[in-house]
């Protein structure tokens, strides 16, 4: 799903840390670029991550009461507002509006 005539063929920069590999960076040869095939997700980090954090030393970075008030404020969700999410913030959060039937798994 990476290359073919379509894509662009960019790869990562061999470093160190990707043991030497080049990683695929998939653009798509379209109007718009990878605007037009690239996916937006939000997710969150695990809160016990956060929590490893603050444990390790990085005071404020906790998950409940370091980085959810700012988790919570940044968010504009459309569909939740309680103790885990916010509305009025500058990052939109909303569900699909259509739904591919492609992309449900069969009953």
């Amino acid at each position: 799903m990476t290359g073919g005539p379509l894509t662009s063929g960019y790869r990562t920069v061999a470093v160190a840390e990707t043991q030497r590999r080049q990683i695929p960076f998939a653009q798509c040869r379209v109007l718009d670029g990878g605007g037009s095939i690239n996916a937006m997700v939000y997710t969150r980090g695990q809160p016990a991550d956060y929590d490893g954090w603050e444990r390790d030393g990085c005071t404020g970075w906790g998950g409940r009461d370091g980085v959810l008030p700012y988790l919570r404020r940044m968010e504009d969700n459309e569909r939740l507002c309680n103790e885990y999410h916010g509305v009025g913030g500058p990052l939109g959060v909303s569900d699909l509006i259509s739904i591919n039937d492609l992309t449900k798994r069969p009953s």
